[in-house]
């Protein structure tokens, strides 16, 4: 459990969260990323605790985890959005649209798609910028290097394919990822924000608990249908278990067997049944496995990875391939079928039924005529 002893909802603290452009406090703009109480976080979003004076901001570590990294007043009035596209409205006029949804018009005419705005979180306007090109530091936000830092060295273009981006990182090693997966942080080799450096600070993983106990509220961190965080409020008796999956089970010196999760952890003289992918109940407060799930058929699994990241449905069936990734069909509760790998796959409960409350949606997936139906339908529900 994450005792992070600072309040997390919106009522109490005010989020800045730079991914809504919000102070969430009394600013009429911040419900596209206020749905349903639920706060939702984006990589290098700022978190502000007036309370406490504290300040940090939510980055990645090599590991590819989200990170707490305590930052100062000065580095927490502004946030790096980088910019998806750059477009002409109505009436020509210009604007641009970030990755992380915002829309800002009249930028400056040098500001192109991949390029990283420095936005004042007071002001709401552009500071500065960072063109997306070679000699300037960047952060891997997505794929197997993610969290890793270093400096552009070259880009190499595919007609008809992704464009790759070759890095190399301040110890002189070279690696590759796509364009999508890269994060201008400054210019040269310099970051305009502040790195984690391993100490201080708090790693959050799916599923996990933070509770604060001035305020007496529990929270738990789960994916929403587009792969976003969000804070799920939950009741006290849920917040004394965690679900963690299981990584591996081995054998030890003297022949003691322990498994090893997905968050860190490694237990002693686990029951004999569970193995590899299956997923344990864990007693937050005894730190000892009370219940457990296997991995099978039927059973209600959420998916932690990939474009269906978010989604929760019953498994179909499980196709194995030999000499590859094992495929996962699901079914969500509205008939729809996918699949995805089994490393995605993350089981939540015996049957249909999930051990952990979930967020307003129930992990159902909306195309996107089905959200503008529903957001029709808001809106003469207000009017009416």
């Amino acid at each position: 459990m994450n005792n992070l002893g600072f309040n997390t909802t919106i009522s109490i603290i005010k989020f800045k969260l730079a991914a809504a452009g919000d102070l969430l406090s009394s600013a009429p703009w911040n419900i596209p990323f206020r749905q349903h109480g639920l706060t939702i976080l984006f990589v290098l979003d700022v978190v502000s605790i007036p309370k406490t004076s504290e300040n940090f901001r939510l980055l990645y570590d090599t590991k590819g985890r989200f990170r707490l990294h305590s930052i100062r007043d000065e580095e927490a009035k502004f946030k790096l959005c980088k910019v998806r596209s750059v477009q002409f409205g109505q009436k020509g006029i210009p604007y641009l649209n970030t990755y992380d949804g915002r829309t800002i018009r009249y930028p400056d005419p040098l500001i192109k798609a991949n390029d990283t705005i420095k936005l004042d979180l007071e002001s709401n306007k552009i500071a500065d910028f960072i063109k997306f090109d070679v000699g300037n530091v960047v952060m891997v936000t997505g794929g197997r290097n993610r969290g890793r830092v270093g400096v552009i060295k070259n880009r190499e273009k595919h007609k008809g394919s992704f464009e790759t981006i070759h890095i190399q990182d301040a110890t002189g090693h070279e690696f590759a990822t796509r364009l999508g997966n890269v994060f201008t942080i400054g210019k040269g080799t310099k970051p305009w924000v502040s790195l984690p450096k391993g100490k201080g600070l708090t790693i959050l993983f799916v599923l996990d608990v933070v509770s604060i106990p001035k305020t007496s509220e529990n929270f738990r961190l789960l994916y929403d249908t587009k792969g976003r965080f969000r804070l799920h409020s939950i009741r006290d008796e849920e917040a004394k278990f965690k679900l963690c999956k299981v990584r591996s089970v081995q054998f030890g010196q003297k022949g003691i067997p322990y498994l090893n999760t997905y968050d860190g952890r490694t237990i002693r003289y686990p029951d004999p049944l569970i193995k590899a992918n299956d997923t344990i109940k864990l007693d937050l407060e005894s730190n000892k496995i009370a219940d457990f799930i296997k991995f099978d058929v039927g059973n209600v699994v959420m998916v932690t990875g990939g474009r269906n990241r978010g989604r929760v449905g019953v498994i179909k069936n499980r196709e194995k391939h030999k000499g590859s990734f094992e495929t996962i069909h699901i079914q969500d509760a509205t008939g729809h079928e996918f699949a995805t790998r089994l490393g995605n796959v993350f089981t939540i409960g015996k049957g249909t039924k999930p051990w952990v409350s979930l967020p307003k949606g129930k992990g159902i997936k909306l195309t996107i005529i089905e959200e503008a139906r529903k957001r029709l339908a808001s809106q003469a529900a207000v009017t009416a």
